[in-house]
């Protein structure tokens, strides 16, 4: 599932809202994204003007968000990912 982030700027909430609709769990339900990755990071990072792309796995998914807004959420399980990772 791939969708653009909202015009606000906040890519932590854009990256949850999409885990939860492609998991169809209500937002309050997941976990802490702070558990999976510093959200002060994620904020800087992908609010920058240069173009910026970061990955990483949250609840059972695997996450691809970028500087443009783009958020990206793969259902197949996070581990399943592990070697792309490693290559990066």
């Amino acid at each position: 599932m791939e969708r653009q982030g909202s015009q606000d700027g906040d890519a932590v909430l854009d990256v949850v809202e999409s885990v939860a609709e492609e998991t169809g769990t209500d937002p309050t339900e997941l976990p802490l994204l702070d558990d999976a990755i510093d959200t002060d990071s994620i904020q800087v990072l992908l609010n920058s003007d240069a173009h910026i792309e970061i990955s990483f796995p949250y609840a059972g998914c695997w996450v691809v968000a970028d500087s443009s807004g783009r958020v990206s959420v793969d259902g197949w399980p996070a581990a399943a990912h592990g070697d792309v990772a490693s290559r990066r």
